[in-house]
């Protein structure tokens, strides 16, 4: 296969989040109003003007993954729209894996559904830790149980394929 016609992956960033943990380095935000409507309109338009551009033509989307930041503060209606355009403009892999990252704080289940429905095949919790200690030191506003009900409710929602980012040899934690 040519290089030209090798599959593509996507990469959605979503920079906004709940607070800004002091250990992260990815340009994330926190903002007293998340711009959804404005933002996700900018990516439409991004997708559009990529989409025409003779690099991407012949080729498959393989991947899409939403990332940030916490994708898990915009809408199923907005990840739907975005999918929606990239389904209108490439051609997707029949096992495409569609992955949207989440914190525990911003699990619900109907927005989870949403994102299920839409075509999301595959989840990726940022836990960091189950250890109240730990969560405090990384700054983290959610509890260990909030990460274990998070899970319940991406696995309700039918979710087969997910992930947990963990965090380990931190201060003052140890294997017990």
């Amino acid at each position: 296969m040519s290089p030209q016609k090798e599959p593509f992956s996507l990469y959605i960033h979503i920079p906004y989040c709940i607070s800004k943990c002091p250990y992260c380095d990815f340009n994330s935000h926190v903002v007293p109003k998340i711009p959804e409507a404005d933002y996700t309109s900018a990516l439409l338009r991004e997708i559009d003007f990529y989409a025409g551009t003779e690099a991407w033509q012949g080729r498959s989307l393989q991947s899409v993954f939403f990332g940030g930041g916490t994708p898990s503060t915009f809408s199923p209606a907005s990840i739907g729209e975005i999918m929606e355009k990239s389904a209108s403009l490439f051609s997707f892999d029949k096992d495409i894996e569609i992955t949207l990252e989440a914190n525990p704080g911003t699990v619900d289940s109907a927005h989870f559904s949403g994102y299920r429905s839409c075509g999301v095949n595959r989840i990726s919790i940022g836990a960091q830790s189950f250890q109240s200690h730990v969560l405090e030191f990384l700054g983290r506003v959610h509890s260990a149980d909030e990460t274990r009900q998070a899970l319940r409710v991406v696995q309700q929602a039918g979710f087969e394929n997910f992930s947990m980012d963990l965090i380990y040899a931190c201060p003052n934690q140890s294997l017990s």
